[in-house]
């Protein structure tokens, strides 16, 4: 039953059925457009200075050990080496080199389930949220990094740090979201965890990991390479939901839907009052299943469509979960 939240791409009259969104979806600008209207959303609610100057976007130890040294009168006992004290019983403190450039990595899901959407994708809405952290990230001078997951090996773009390196990684993540995997079957590989994987190797505490995804993977294996993951990095998890994959429209008759990640067909009565519940208790049990084990491995909040993109990353700084 709580596979159908991955099922609503209905083959037969889809979206015909379904609620009119309230607002048409008006098709994503290019690169530059899109980083230049969301730069003045920015500014206008932030009210960032003319020469970029702000306190930095991202969150990390942005500090490399040096050398130990003999403990000073003054000096911060949380830097104190306990281990050393212990087999030397002197006491001595850990000095660092402090990292000023940090480094976003953003991890973009663009496989067929964030194609769903009432109000708007999740895969546009993802795009936006992007388009954001990385004006956040660039502001700060920090440099920017991207997975873009659309199959079994995500696309790659290494970190680097400015406004051209912005605009190219946001334009190639838009050409990319513009190419739709055909279901060709039960997926070989679990893409995120592939991608998981491959940042375990990359990436460093100085390093900030953002994921945006509906989390409806295919397999579990995703959940323990994210684990590791957040061992290595800080991490910042958002999962994208649409309101009508936890609440299905009633009385629509039989429905012949069809997943998007493998192409299987199934019915659905929307017409049984007891089964649309179940439904609804299986999709709210299993995100909150997803939400409890992402919060164990970071930062985590649901990015609901039908909430703006700016709204969600504001109330990300205003709870801490990310710096301003």
């Amino acid at each position: 039953m709580s596979a159908l939240l991955r099922w609503l791409d209905p083959i037969l009259n889809p979206l015909a059925c379904l609620p009119k969104p309230e607002q048409p979806t008006q098709p994503l600008e290019n690169a530059e457009a899109l980083l230049k209207r969301l730069d003045a959303l920015l500014r206008q609610k932030l009210k960032f200075a003319a020469t970029g100057d702000t306190q930095s976007a991202l969150r990390g130890q942005g500090l490399d050990f040096a050398d130990l040294r003999e403990y000073r009168p003054g000096d911060d006992i949380r830097k104190m080496d306990w281990s050393v004290f212990a087999r030397t019983l002197t006491p001595h403190v850990r000095e660092y080199h402090e990292e000023k450039q940090l480094t976003l990595w953003l991890v973009v899901d663009l496989t067929p389930s964030m194609r769903f959407g009432h109000h708007q994708t999740k895969i546009r809405q993802a795009i936006e949220l992007a388009g954001l952290f990385g004006l956040l990230a660039e502001k700060s001078g920090h440099k920017l990094g991207a997975y873009f997951i659309s199959g079994p090996q995500p696309e790659i773009i290494p970190p680097a740090s400015g406004q051209a390196h912005l605009r190219r990684l946001s334009q190639r993540l838009l050409d990319s979201s513009q190419c739709p995997k055909v279901p060709t079957g039960l997926p070989q590989a679990d893409p995120l965890h592939s991608a998981c994987q491959q940042l375990c190797h990359v990436v460093s505490k100085q390093n900030t990991v953002v994921i945006l995804s509906d989390f409806l993977a295919a397999t579990d294996d995703w959940q323990a390479s994210l684990g590791q993951l957040s061992h290595k990095a800080r991490l910042l998890n958002l999962m994208l939901v649409d309101a009508v994959e936890t609440q299905l429209p009633p009385n629509l008759g039989i429905l012949t839907l069809q997943d998007p990640e493998t192409g299987q067909v199934t019915q659905f009565d929307s017409q049984n009052p007891a089964l649309i519940q179940r439904y609804r208790e299986q999709v709210e049990s299993k995100q909150a299943r997803t939400l409890q084990r992402l919060k164990e491995w970071g930062a985590t909040a649901m990015a609901p469509t039908h909430q703006p993109p700016l709204e969600i990353v504001l109330n990300l700084l205003k709870t801490g979960r990310i710096a301003s």
